[in-house]
Protein backbone atom coordinates (compact mmCIF):
# COMPACT_ATOMS: atom_id res chain seq x y z
CA UNK A 1 0.00 0.00 0.00
CA UNK A 2 1.44 3.78 -0.97
CA UNK A 3 0.75 6.16 1.57
CA UNK A 4 0.77 10.00 1.26
CA UNK A 5 0.55 11.44 4.59
CA UNK A 6 0.38 15.63 4.99
CA UNK A 7 0.25 18.33 7.45
CA UNK A 8 -3.83 18.24 6.90
CA UNK A 9 -3.96 15.90 9.88
CA UNK A 10 -5.12 12.85 7.78
CA UNK A 11 -3.27 9.73 5.89
CA UNK A 12 -4.49 8.83 2.44
CA UNK A 13 -3.68 5.19 1.01
CA UNK A 14 -4.82 3.22 -1.62
CA UNK A 15 -4.08 -0.17 -3.49
CA UNK A 16 -3.93 -1.05 -6.70
CA UNK A 17 -5.30 -3.93 -7.56
CA UNK A 18 -4.51 -5.77 -10.64
CA UNK A 19 -7.91 -5.17 -12.17
CA UNK A 20 -7.18 -1.33 -11.49
CA UNK A 21 -9.78 -1.23 -8.44
CA UNK A 22 -8.60 1.38 -5.99
CA UNK A 23 -9.45 1.74 -2.04
CA UNK A 24 -9.21 4.81 -0.74
CA UNK A 25 -8.53 4.69 3.24
CA UNK A 26 -8.84 7.45 5.26
CA UNK A 27 -7.81 8.09 9.02
CA UNK A 28 -8.01 11.55 10.73
CA UNK A 29 -5.58 12.41 13.11
CA UNK A 30 -7.86 15.58 14.47
CA UNK A 31 -9.07 15.38 17.89
CA UNK A 32 -12.82 17.05 18.48
CA UNK A 33 -14.14 17.10 14.94
CA UNK A 34 -13.93 18.75 11.37
CA UNK A 35 -16.04 21.66 12.84
CA UNK A 36 -17.33 22.81 16.20
CA UNK A 37 -20.11 25.21 17.25
CA UNK A 38 -20.28 28.59 18.03
CA UNK A 39 -23.49 29.39 19.74
CA UNK A 40 -25.64 32.34 19.39
CA UNK A 41 -26.30 34.24 22.93
CA UNK A 42 -28.70 37.16 24.00
CA UNK A 43 -27.69 40.18 25.54
CA UNK A 44 -27.17 38.71 28.82
CA UNK A 45 -25.08 35.59 27.31
CA UNK A 46 -27.30 33.00 27.45
CA UNK A 47 -27.66 30.47 24.41
CA UNK A 48 -30.64 31.21 22.27
CA UNK A 49 -33.57 29.05 21.37
CA UNK A 50 -34.96 28.43 18.02
CA UNK A 51 -38.94 27.79 17.94
CA UNK A 52 -37.99 24.02 18.52
CA UNK A 53 -36.13 24.53 21.51
CA UNK A 54 -32.95 23.53 20.47
CA UNK A 55 -29.68 26.20 20.59
CA UNK A 56 -29.01 28.43 17.72
CA UNK A 57 -25.24 27.56 16.26
CA UNK A 58 -23.18 28.08 13.71
CA UNK A 59 -20.92 25.26 12.55
CA UNK A 60 -17.47 26.53 12.52
CA UNK A 61 -14.90 24.32 10.34
CA UNK A 62 -11.59 23.47 12.05
CA UNK A 63 -9.87 22.33 9.33
CA UNK A 64 -9.19 23.16 5.47
CA UNK A 65 -10.56 19.92 4.12
CA UNK A 66 -13.55 21.57 2.29
CA UNK A 67 -12.30 24.62 0.32
CA UNK A 68 -11.33 24.43 -3.09
CA UNK A 69 -7.59 24.46 -3.04
CA UNK A 70 -7.06 22.01 -0.67
CA UNK A 71 -8.95 19.09 -3.06
CA UNK A 72 -7.11 20.08 -5.95
CA UNK A 73 -3.92 19.46 -3.85
CA UNK A 74 -5.56 16.53 -3.04
CA UNK A 75 -6.41 15.16 -6.35
CA UNK A 76 -3.17 16.14 -7.84
CA UNK A 77 -0.97 14.23 -5.57
CA UNK A 78 -3.49 11.20 -5.73
CA UNK A 79 -3.22 11.04 -9.82
CA UNK A 80 0.60 11.38 -9.40
CA UNK A 81 0.33 8.59 -7.37
CA UNK A 82 -1.76 6.55 -9.34
CA UNK A 83 0.27 7.58 -12.25
CA UNK A 84 3.46 6.37 -10.70
CA UNK A 85 1.33 3.12 -9.86
CA UNK A 86 0.31 2.42 -13.31
CA UNK A 87 3.82 3.15 -14.83
CA UNK A 88 5.26 0.67 -12.32
CA UNK A 89 2.80 -2.07 -13.56
CA UNK A 90 3.05 -1.00 -17.08
CA UNK A 91 -0.49 -0.04 -17.50
CA UNK A 92 -0.49 2.67 -20.21
CA UNK A 93 -3.31 4.67 -19.05
CA UNK A 94 -2.68 7.69 -17.34
CA UNK A 95 -4.95 10.17 -15.16
CA UNK A 96 -4.11 13.87 -16.43
CA UNK A 97 -4.48 17.07 -14.34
Amino acid sequence: MSRLSLNYGYCLGFTLFSCCNIIIIAKTNIKGGKQHRVYELDEEGNRLLDENGNYIFNAVPTTDWGSPETLEYWREQWAAMCNAKFEEKGIGERIFD
